[in-house]
């Protein structure tokens, strides 16, 4: 990671999970992973990473997933050399009636802790998406996300006392033999901080993935964005932020 502001920042992360998932009937799915993280930081010791998930049978149009995690935040330079890591615990749930429409929504509550203040910053979020498959290979939906912080730190992680992004979503996907090509794209507004001034905002991305067999696969894929992507999201507004990312990645499941 590296910030170009008017002295160059650098720093490198790495880290690895290994997890453990199991099926109960009628269906329940139990998962649990425990890892670390390391940096280039001088004197930088391997923080501890773990997350564990409840989800509900998929077999039913109502599901639901209860998740708890522990993690480094390492996307930014500035995270890296600020040591922050965040416990999470967040709900989802989703109605899918058979229909082609897919009703999910998500909340939870997080706790961020860097060592620039050595305090702790509640966040809250909650998100709401409708779709619905209109063809085959097509979907199209909206969105909308927000979230909030407790208190305004300077700890190298975005952390307004409001934010909001409103979207229209659209989705393809579709499969010939053993190639999978995807693409989606959402275009929408948002408004950093109570007092903000909404803007206009867009997100794209594609992919195309080479099929070995049912649970094997490599891909290519490509994201852009102007609005938060991910578990990044802009300073502010006005500041013309910008989003790219190229990534290559696969399973192999056996």
């Amino acid at each position: 990671a590296r910030l170009e502001d008017s002295v160059a920042l650098e720093a490198t992360a790495y880290g690895a999970y290994v997890g453990l998932a199991a099926q109960l009937e009628p269906g329940w799915t139990l998962s649990a992973a425990v890892g670390g993280a390391a940096s280039d930081r001088d004197s930088a010791e391997t923080r501890p990473a773990w997350r564990a998930a409840v989800s509900s049978p998929g077999r039913y149009p109502l599901t639901a997933t209860l998740a708890y995690a522990h993690r480094p935040l390492d996307e930014t330079a500035l995270l890296i050399r600020r040591d922050v890591e965040v416990d999470e615990l967040s709900l989802g749930v989703q109605l899918a009636p058979g229909t082609g429409l897919v009703l999910a929504a998500a909340g939870g509550w997080a706790e961020y802790r860097g060592n620039v203040s050595g305090e702790a910053n509640r966040r809250v979020h909650a998100s709401l998406a409708l779709t619905h498959r209109v063809a085959r290979w097509f979907t199209l939906g909206a969105a909308v996300r927000s979230f909030a912080f407790e208190r305004d730190l300077d700890d190298g992680y975005f952390d307004p006392d409001a934010y909001a992004i409103a979207e229209w979503l659209g989705r393809f996907r579709r499969e010939w033999r053993r190639w999978e090509l995807h693409a989606d794209a959402a275009a929408g507004a948002q408004q950093v901080g109570v007092e903000g001034t909404p803007g206009a905002t867009f997100r794209t991305g594609a992919g195309v993935a080479y099929l070995f067999g049912p649970g094997r696969r490599i891909g290519l894929s490509a994201a852009y964005a102007n609005a938060g992507l991910s578990r990044l999201s802009p300073g502010d507004a006005d500041e013309g932020y910008r989003y790219t990312a190229i990534t290559l990645g696969g399973t192999w499941a056996f």
